[in-house]
């Protein structure tokens, strides 16, 4: 068995994981999604991670059933592509939710 075909899953069960715990997370400067716009504010830390502890799960659902059974190098290019996504959709969604409440003050 190959080391992607055990770690790749296994980073998915973290993301499971992680996504689930990420709705309880507060305000803070040491875990979660810490940006400029986060930080700055607690409805905006709140939803976006609402938002990211959703993408998390699904996330790490697909990368655990998917990457075992994708042949090659698809597997890492699949769990690398997720990782991306979950990586940069909270971020953007959090400078979206930034410049649209900062406009309507």
């Amino acid at each position: 068995m190959s080391f992607n075909r055990l770690f790749n899953p296994l980073m998915g069960i973290f993301f499971i994981v992680a996504g689930n715990l990420m709705y309880n997370i507060k305000p803070n400067y040491f875990v979660g999604i810490r940006i400029p716009w986060t930080l700055e504010s607690e409805d905006n830390w709140r939803a976006t991670h609402h938002l990211g502890g959703k993408l998390w799960v699904i996330g790490g659902v697909l990368i655990t059933v998917c990457t075992p059974f994708l042949p090659g190098k698809s597997g890492g290019y699949f769990f690398m592509a997720c990782v991306l996504i979950l990586a940069l959709v909270p971020i953007m969604y959090s400078f979206v939710y930034f410049k649209k409440n900062r406009s309507s003050l």
